[in-house]
């Protein structure tokens, strides 16, 4: 897959797994909030109340500096966001977690796995992704804690 391709991929696929984790939620890929531009924007509403998370990806070689993390908390102010998240394939400079710590910004890195072949997301970038070579998705959070994605093609 060329180079610049790589991002609208590593986007889906933060969609693709919002959707899949977050039951009932209304999962959007690529949105436009106040005229900011979001990767991936999450809405669910509890009791009488909205909420929005909105996700910032960055497929790139280098870790997540600390002035691309202020950047988002600004832009997700912008929106009104209840949540920020900032998705990474590369990691985070230790000043950004410091920032995004500070800010309550929720760092990610989703790294993938040797079993897994993107390939099969290549075929067509659309807000859903034929995944024919995924058997499952495991999801492991900084505090330990897994959670194995439910195998019905329908959940």
């Amino acid at each position: 897959m060329p180079a610049s391709e790589t991002w609208k991929h590593f986007e889906s696929l933060v969609a693709a797994i919002h959707r899949a984790a977050d039951e009932g939620a209304d999962v959007r890929w690529d949105e436009q909030i106040n005229g900011r531009q979001f990767d991936v924007t999450i809405r669910f509403g509890k009791g009488l109340y909205g909420y929005l998370t909105v996700v910032e990806c960055k497929s790139q070689r280098a870790a997540v500096p600390v002035k691309e993390v202020e950047a988002f908390v600004t832009k997700a102010a912008d929106a009104h966001a209840n949540r920020a998240v900032i998705g990474s394939t590369s990691g985070f400079q230790s000043g950004a977690q410091a920032v995004a710590q500070r800010h309550n910004i929720t760092l990610i890195k989703v790294t993938d796995s040797s079993d897994v072949d993107f390939s099969a997301f290549g075929a067509k970038v659309v807000d859903t992704i034929d995944a024919l070579q995924i058997h499952s998705i495991e999801l492991e959070y900084t505090d330990g804690k897994r959670k194995i994605l439910p195998e019905e093609s329908n959940k």
